[in-house]
């Protein structure tokens, strides 16, 4: 029921089927005098009436939106349009008092003519009218300049509507012939006459019936459709209108639609795309596509595309002009050329062109030499800024992008402001992460920066780069590209995975124009967007997919063959891929993926611009972090590092560069780059690829003979040696790198270490001599070791030595047995702790008696010398026994511990082979394994017992 009936009823007044404006006035005056003027309880009546959470925005409310008003102005006192507004993002000032006129501060704003029920000022009885100008100064004021200085559309309101009355005549009289005649959508039924118009246009109104655009059946009394219909109209009345204009207007309508742009150093697809919706269609290979229903727009440029330099020399020079300058975006933003029904036609001239290769390439020195000089020009300056923050110099890249901010907007130069103030927002957040990580990198200054509100900016600049509004709003641009992304490959994990035809070449070229796309856009631009967690995970995310697709290129596939599913390109990687898999992923990460798809070994496009960007990598610490102190400079470059040497670990690279970063590797001792992730390094390059040279075996031999005097120091003056690893890898292992045949030390310099290591009963080293040296060893030495290690075993039982000892295969005397006994007694001796404080995870109590049962199992102990043990653990009861065990107590779990090796060893028994896989089959039906065990379990299954 409508709110003037609500207060009939109220006050007792007798309703009428029509209401003037003067009634509504009164009516409600009187509701105000009868309730003694209470004010409190006169809005709550309102709200009561008001609140009905079935009234919601509705398709008119977005179209408006669509309009990209300047500001809107209501004499509503509902919330309609704010939660309109905020449902499509759209940013409003909502001013309903003078008190907050002084903030609008240029700021697109909402201005409620008529107050609202927030301020409890709301314009609605006789005496709010009659005090309106007393009441509403500034904002009477502010509606006055509006309608002064603007063009406005009335949207909603009657011809006769009061408060039009009174604007219009106050701003006609005032401006005379500088009055901005307002347009006024007219919804009634009656159609206006030609005289009624001509009165309408008198009063200064320009009016739009809805009767041109929309038939008596389609609307049928619905206003919805008559609004929408004349929005629909006002929306397509742009200079990408093709009705009624020949093919020299629309070029030159192109021309205005994309030029803005070019200022610009790069773009994406999307950036033109969205400025020539719904006309153009760019495919993965960027390659446009007319709309069939739109093709007349960009006729003329591609008429002059097939022309012959010849004939283009005859056009005038502001045609061939304007042809360039959109011939300049095209190339900016990766697009080559078009396709029509006579075939494809490539852009002559265009080419690939990465606008800051240094980036792409890591050439840090040269973007440190560019920033050791001054600069006049804002431009050299904005990318001097830019390449001050990728060299992680924060606080000289902020001061210099606030200079060039400041310079750039006195200069009315705002693209260049706002991209500046952009790059000044996201490098103040990565300084304030930096801060938040004290202890590691040491403190910075805060600096603070205002956030920049795009709709501060000029109408014509918002927009002619409307599409770059996001990148104002770091908390939400991080980001929408990209967000896309994940919508467009979503389902494609399911497809790869289950090898589906359908997962083609277009798919993951969609993938990696995504991504090289953006980047190009971002570099490109200098942008310091790309050090944010949530652009990191995107990149994360397609470069996922596109391992995914890699791994399954590389398998056999049931449906189809690979042509058939990848067409005929397969999946290869080039520069914008390495540089993301540098930048957005960490050296764990990158092994997990490879291993995750079982991918050994990825190819690049062109290994030679790979090789290249590590030769940077690694030249900018050799020649400048060296000699640095500062944490917060060297160590991003060593975790960048870090993950190059995981990378490499899986791609076919040059001697050279394999020797060269041997050389590199082990000429510092890193914080972030450990013994692990040189020895994978090379494992990866020097064991699997054997990619050993003279040059490498003799830097690895004098470093490991380094070590090793290092580590008989320590062990000397008795302090810890540093040289050890938290994840399996020591510095032992590069002996394995070292000789030519894995059996012979180039040298004699290791029989002198392990002779002194003896002499002076450095017990610690025994277990790297018995595991990493003794094959390395004459015969004569081994001997010597293998003295020493039995004598210590005698006075001062281990069972890790003894482990390593017998798996040389050396006989054991009684007297070591006998040690072993007493070690083995005390071990499942009832309530033994050893005296340790047990932390997780725990040592099963059992596992060296396990080790005994297994070594009995292969023959290097005699089982009549441990028959006593038998009942104490099922596990060394299977060893032990073999054949002869009640498989009724086998557990399958014990399988999922052990080696390769292992397994087939057990396997070896046909009999044994087949209880253990029935086991392993009844487990598996009784699903009480976690998901991740089953599936190991299955794999030893099919691979060891069936």
């Amino acid at each position: 029921m409508p709110l003037i009936l609500k207060i009939c009823d109220r006050i007792g007044l007798k309703k009428k089927l029509e209401y003037s404006s003067d009634d509504f006035l009164r009516i409600a005056q009187i509701f105000y005098n009868e309730i003694g003027k209470n004010d409190d309880e006169y809005y709550s009546f309102i709200r009561e009436c008001l609140s009905n959470d079935s009234i919601q925005p509705n398709g008119i409310h977005k179209m408006l939106f669509e309009l990209t008003p300047a500001s809107i102005l209501t004499t509503n006192f509902d919330e309609l349009i704010e939660t309109a507004a905020a449902q499509e993002c759209y940013s409003l000032k909502v001013i309903a008092s003078d008190k907050e006129v002084p903030s609008i501060n240029g700021s697109r704003f909402l201005l409620k003519v008529h107050g609202d029920l927030r301020h409890q000022n709301i314009v609605f009885k006789e005496e709010d009218y009659l005090n309106y100008s007393d009441d509403f100064k500034l904002i009477e004021t502010i509606l006055k300049s509006i309608f002064s200085t603007n063009t406005v559309i009335f949207i909603g309101y009657g011809l006769n509507d009061y408060n039009i009355k009174l604007v219009l005549n106050w701003a006609k009289n005032l401006l005379k012939e500088n009055f901005n005649k307002p347009f006024f959508i007219y919804t009634e039924d009656e159609q206006l006459s030609s005289s009624e118009l001509e009165y309408h246009e008198s009063r200064g109104l320009t009016v739009i019936d809805f009767h041109k655009y929309v038939t008596e059946n389609e609307y049928n009394g619905n206003y919805f459709i008559r609004y929408q219909r004349v929005l629909e109209a006002i929306l397509k009345s742009s200079s990408t209108e093709t009705n009624g204009k020949d093919k020299y207007e629309l070029f030159n309508g192109l021309f205005e639609l994309v030029s803005p742009l070019n200022k610009m150093m790069a773009l994406r697809p999307d950036d033109v795309t969205i400025k020539l919706s719904p006309y153009v269609i760019i495919n993965e290979n960027g390659i446009i596509s007319n709309h069939p229903s739109y093709a007349k727009l960009l006729e003329y440029f591609f008429e002059i595309s097939k022309m012959s330099s010849q004939e283009r020399k005859k056009l005038p020079v502001d045609i061939m002009k304007k042809y360039h300058e959109i011939l300049s975006v095209f190339n900016k933003a990766l697009i080559f050329g078009f396709s029509d029904e006579k075939g494809q036609t490539m852009f002559e001239g265009v080419t690939f062109c990465f606008s800051y290769q240094k980036c792409l390439e890591f050439s840090y020195i040269e973007m440190r030499k560019f920033v050791s000089k001054s600069y006049v020009d804002l431009n050299l300056n904005y990318q001097k800024a830019f390449y001050l923050a990728k060299l992680n110099r924060f606080k000289e890249s902020c001061e210099l992008f606030s200079h060039v901010a400041t310079s750039a907007f006195h200069e009315r130069n705002y693209l260049l402001y706002y991209l500046a103030h952009v790059n000044l927002i996201n490098i103040s957040l990565a300084i304030k992460s930096i801060n938040k990580n004290i202890i590691y990198y040491g403190t910075l200054d805060n600096i603070e920066i205002k956030e920049i509100d795009f709709n501060n900016f000029p109408v014509d600049f918002q927009k002619e780069y409307s599409q770059f509004k996001d990148l104002s709003l770091a908390s939400t641009l991080l980001y929408k590209n990209f967000y896309d992304s994940y919508v467009k490959c979503e389902g494609i994990e399911n497809v790869i995975n289950n090898s589906s035809i359908t997962f083609g070449s277009s798919k993951y070229r969609q993938i990696l124009r995504q991504i090289d796309s953006n980047l190009h856009f971002i570099l490109g631009n200098c942008l310091y967007l790309d050090d944010f967690s949530e652009f990191k995970n995107a990149i994360i995310h397609l470069m996922t997919l596109l391992i995914q697709a890699y791994a399954v290129q590389n398998k056999s596939v049931r449906i189809g063959s690979m042509q058939e599913i990848f067409g005929k390109d397969k999946v290869v990687f080039d520069i914008f891929e390495f540089y993301c898999f540098i930048e957005y992923f960490d050296a764990s990460e990158i092994i997990k993926l490879f291993s995750e798809n079982n991918i050994e070994e990825i190819e690049f496009v062109d290994t030679y611009e790979v090789e290249k960007a590590v030769e940077n990598l690694l030249n900018y610490y050799d020649k400048v972090l060296s000699k640095e102190s500062q944490p917060l400079l060297i160590l991003p470059f060593e975790l960048k590092i870090k993950t190059c040497l995981s990378l490499l670990g899986f791609i076919n690279i040059s001697q050279k560069l394999v020797d060269e970063i041997c050389y590199f590797i082990f000429k510092y001792e890193f914080r972030e780059i450990l013994i692990d992730d040189k020895i994978r390094f090379l494992n990866a390059q020097l064991y699997k690829r054997k990619m050993n040279s003279a040059k490498n075996r003799k830097i690895l031999s004098n470093k490991f003979i380094q070590y090793f005097d290092e580590h008989l120091l320590a062990l000397q003056n008795n302090v810890k040696y540093p040289m050890y690893s938290h994840s399996g890898h020591f510095y032992y292992e590069l002996i394995h790198y070292v000789s030519e045949n894995n059996n012979s030390f180039p040298n004699q310099k290791l029989s002198y270490r392990i002779s002194k290591a003896i002499k002076m009963n450095h017990t610690e080293l025994m277990i790297p001599i018995l595991s990493h040296y003794y094959n390395y060893l004459s015969t004569t030495q081994q001997q010597q070791v293998c003295r020493w290690v039995k004598n210590e075993l005698i006075n001062n039982f281990s069972f890790d030595i003894f482990y390593y000892l017998l798996n040389r295969n050396n006989k054991i005397n009684k007297r070591i047995i006998n040690e072993l006994h007493k070690y083995l007694n005390n071990l499942i001796a009832p309530n033994n702790t050893n005296g340790a404080v047990k932390v997780f995870p725990l040592r099963d109590k059992y596992d060296d008696l396990i080790q005994v049962g297994y070594f009995c199992f292969i023959g290097f102990l005699e089982h009549k010398d441990f028959q006593r043990y038998l009942g104490i653990y099922n596990n060394f009861d299977f060893y032990f026994l073999y054949e002869k065990f009640n498989f009724l107590n086998f557990d399958v779990k014990f399988l999922l511990h052990l080696s390769n090796n292992t397994c087939r060893e057990i396997a070896s028994n046909q009999n044994v082979k087949k209880k253990i896989r029935e086991n392993i089959v009844a487990t598996l039906k009784k699903n009480i394994l976690h998901p991740k065990d089953e599936n190991k379990l299955i794999k030893i299954l099919i691979n060891y017992f069936c």
